[in-house]
């Protein structure tokens, strides 16, 4: 029988919490660790500079601009090639490249070698820190996402069959934002890791201007360095908060189950806003980590218990082919509640199918579409290129083309995977890269300001006083209709960001390298796609010299 007691409930899942925050701790004291010993290397490296540069334990800013003697700099080059053969699986190459410039210079200072010194035990600490979290992550999803379904199976006495989960598709969900500001917690590190490097480089700087002794200049540093540890503290058990909580949140959905609620820690250091969250109940629906579910703020430690009235018997309850139910002993392990309930392998995955819900029938339909596309040689590229790429759901609100990956957003229309394609199409052949429709688009852009002229006006007021239909007059002004799209972002891109007809990329979009060459590409592969004949004739009338060679170079291609 299943157990409808909220005190039940509650004592599990503040044991499961309680569980969770031990492993944080346990994990912080590691990164704690890890922070002093880069420390001690870095107090070891300024002692050793100020005893061979300074005279009295003092060193004047002049004197530490001074170059290396031949002597020194073969010395800094051996530390810079050791320093290269640890920065090998460096997450960017930013560090390595920066060592191999410094490696090729003759001159180099004094305060230079100091400053490349304290980077390297930063470099080395954060990239430990980032894949130890990762990895840390990783097990904490796993853990919590089959430990919720096990405490719901014994509550309830009903089990339910699991697929295992898929190390690939769980860091997917790690690495996923889940906070407003649309970053990941690699990319944090990696920005507290640059924001403490230039600290650590002012600091430094600051103290032998000032003329401070190297003990006072190593208790400055070490103040600077357990702020960033305080921060690396903050981020891990913030993640492990929302981690958790998403765990639990697919856990629950796995199961079945419509309804959750709040489970907040309360004593004298909970917050107003986990008291005033306390027992409220939500639908599964309405699950948004930060929002509906903990974590509410960094290091908090609510948790959810889930709001079952009855048991579970629905069609997530494993069964067998007599139809009956499994039921849960009550002195049912762990171990063999997994032995029993979680498949050794998984054909697609339960974590796959709910991070790629609706992709499927996507596809179908785009392939649908694609096969009576009208140009053959647009429409044969379509076909390759979608075999060389991997398409997934996206993340954030925006559909991407990166590194053989379509990331799809959620309302992304079938045309969005045609011109994310061309995205890969131009990748794969260089098309922007070679600057193939560059001179192309600078006519036709010359001489729709040629023909504004001769109207007297901008060239956002001839478009719409000549072609009027395309427009559609909303609450924010007269703008392109939506199958126009592709014609007001190229437009937009034209001029630089400075007209905009309704459908535009931001300012500082354009600013990258072959951007214009790159979306205009992209969205005649949208437009050739969607097969308007309206929007495609507007499109050969504005840019007659693009059309003409866009045209060309897909017929080349298809030879």
């Amino acid at each position: 029988m299943g157990k409808n007691n909220a005190d039940y409930w509650k004592k599990r899942f503040e044991e499961l919490e309680r569980i969770n925050h031990q492993r944080g701790k346990s994990f912080v004291y590691k990164i704690e660790n890890q922070y002093q010993i880069a420390m001690d290397a870095i107090e070891k490296d300024l002692s050793k500079w100020y005893l061979r540069f300074s005279k009295n334990n003092e060193i004047s800013y002049v004197d530490s601009r001074k170059l290396l003697n031949s002597r020194e700099l073969k010395e800094f080059r051996w530390n810079v090639d050791q320093y290269m053969e640890k920065a090998k699986n460096n997450i960017d190459g930013r560090w390595t490249k920066q060592l191999e410039n410094a490696s090729a210079k003759v001159h180099i200072t004094r305060l230079d070698t100091l400053k490349m010194q304290m980077q390297q035990h930063v470099e080395e600490l954060f990239g430990n820190y980032n894949d130890q979290t990762s990895e840390y992550l990783n097990s904490l999803y796993t853990h919590n996402f089959y430990h919720t379904a096990y405490e719901v199976a014994k509550g309830t006495g009903v089990g339910t069959n699991f697929a295992r989960l898929d190390k690939k598709m769980v860091d997917m969900v790690i690495h996923k934002p889940w906070a407003s500001d649309g970053k990941e917690f690699s990319s944090r590190i990696w920005e507290n890791r640059s924001k403490l490097v230039n600290t650590l480089h002012s600091e430094l700087t600051t103290a032998i201007i000032k003329g401070d002794s190297p003990q006072k200049t190593i208790k400055a540093v070490a103040k600077k360095m357990n702020v960033s540890r305080n921060q690396a503290e903050n981020l891990v058990l913030t993640e492990m908060a929302a981690l958790s909580s998403k765990a639990t949140q697919d856990s629950y959905r796995e199961l079945g189950l419509k309804k959750y609620e709040i489970l907040a820690t309360l004593d004298s250091r909970t917050s107003e806003i986990c008291r005033s969250m306390d027992r409220k109940k939500f639908d599964m629906k309405d699950y948004q980590v930060g929002v509906t579910a903990p974590p509410f703020h960094p290091r908090c430690r609510s948790t959810t218990i889930p709001d079952i009235d009855g048991n579970i018997t629905g069609e997530r309850a494993a069964r067998g082919e007599d139809g009956k139910t499994y039921y849960v002993p009550a002195d049912m392990t762990y171990q063999q509640w997994k032995e029993t309930f979680v498949a050794d392998t998984a054909d697609v995955g339960k974590l796959k199918s709910l991070f790629n819900k609706g992709i499927d029938k996507k596809l179908k339909l785009f392939d649908k579409e694609l096969s009576i596309v009208k140009n053959t040689d647009a429409r044969k590229l379509l076909e390759q290129s979608k075999e060389r790429v991997k398409i997934e759901k996206s993340s954030t609100k925006r559909s991407s083309y990166r590194k053989g990956t379509v990331y799809l957003a959620k309302d992304a229309q079938t045309s969005t995977i045609a011109h994310e394609l061309f995205h890969e199409i131009d990748q794969t052949y260089g098309i922007s890269e070679d600057h193939m429709i560059s001179e192309q688009i600078q006519k036709d852009y010359q001489r729709l300001r040629n023909v504004a002229r001769g109207y007297g006006n901008s060239i956002e007021d001839m478009l719409y006083s000549r072609y009027q239909d395309a427009f559609t007059d909303s609450k924010r002004g007269i703008k392109f209709k939506p199958e126009y799209r592709g014609i007001s972002d190229i437009i937009n891109g034209m001029s630089q960001g400075k007209i905009k007809t309704g459908f535009h990329h931001d300012v500082e979009y354009w600013k990258r390298e072959n951007a214009l060459e790159k979306e205009t590409w992209a969205q005649f592969g949208r437009i050739l796609f969607e097969q308007n004949e309206e929007v495609m004739d507007l499109l050969s009338e504005l840019l007659p010299e693009t059309t003409s060679e866009v045209l060309r170079i897909l017929k080349e291609m298809i030879k």
